[in-house]
């Protein structure tokens, strides 16, 4: 990953100011797999639906790592408040 990030960064597909582009320019990555965070993006996934096993994530030696993230566009009744809602 840290080779195709900086074959992007030198290509110049990021879209960012001068200044953050040199921050990016400073990044590393660890080679530490236990430093690692993995995000699953669950984009209008039916919270209802059984194809994501939850407790086999769980399961995982390093599901302490693992993070969901719920969003998209409220299709689910449930995911919609009204705007006094908080």
């Amino acid at each position: 990953m840290e080779t195709v990030f900086r074959q992007k960064l030198e290509l110049g597909l990021f879209n960012q100011s001068r200044e953050r582009l040199a921050a990016m320019k400073t990044l590393r990555f660890s080679q530490d797999v236990k430093s690692y965070e993995f995000i699953l993006l669950l984009i209008d996934y039916n919270l209802h639906s059984q194809i994501l096993a939850r407790e086999r994530l769980r399961a995982l030696p390093f599901a302490d790592q693992v993070r969901v993230f719920e969003g998209g566009f409220a299709m689910w009744r449930n995911r919609l408040r009204n705007v006094e809602q908080k």
